[in-house]
């Protein structure tokens, strides 16, 4: 079987008549996406449980940087839950002719450095990023709760609450456009 590219469309021939590949190359890379997504939701659904579970432990909750470290991987947790489900979910709508014409200018070289490319794959890669950062913070909390001892005497600056206050307030917004978005790319196209 012979291929050859005619223009800029997408669309292969051959000598058995013609067939769009980009297409059936996108259904492929959502197949392998699902798999990945499944098991950041997986990984997701460990860390949350994890996450509060830690929040009981004396030294965790009077520490301020394990406090923030454990609400972080919370928070990435539900944005790794949330926009894996969503993927799941509507996964046959991820695979119409919007998102494929997306997936393909995104993967061009002459635009794989422009905004709308970068949110492409930031969007497709969510679950992935969240579950990452989410063990990332989560590994954080237990070197903390290992590595430092927590006495009564010891008083943290105020300075120190108020800085993981705008942090954690800063990441649910931040995570929660991202997640509004990455829906948003599945939901509508």
């Amino acid at each position: 079987m012979q291929f050859c590219f005619k223009g800029g469309t997408g669309t292969i021939g051959h000598s058995s008549g013609e067939f769009d590949s980009n297409y059936a190359q996108w259904a492929k890379v959502l197949r392998r996406m699902v798999a990945i997504w499944r098991l950041a939701r997986l990984g997701c659904a460990v860390l949350l449980p994890l996450s509060i579970t830690l929040l009981q432990i004396d030294g965790v909750v009077n520490t301020v940087l394990s406090r923030t470290c454990t609400i972080s991987t919370a928070v990435f947790a539900a944005a790794g839950l949330i926009s894996s489900g969503v993927y799941l979910f509507l996964r046959n709508e991820l695979i119409n002719n919007k998102n494929k014409t997306r997936w393909i200018q995104a993967s061009q070289v002459e635009t794989s450095y422009s905004i709308q490319s970068i949110e492409f794959w930031t969007y497709l890669a969510l679950p992935v990023a969240s579950m990452i950062w989410g063990i990332l913070t989560c590994v954080i909390t237990v070197v903390c709760i290992a590595w430092t001892h927590h006495s009564d005497d010891m008083e943290e600056p105020e300075s120190a609450f108020i800085s993981s206050a705008v942090f954690i307030t800063s990441l649910i917004l931040i995570t929660l456009v991202y997640v509004y978005k990455a829906a948003g790319m599945a939901i509508w196209p």
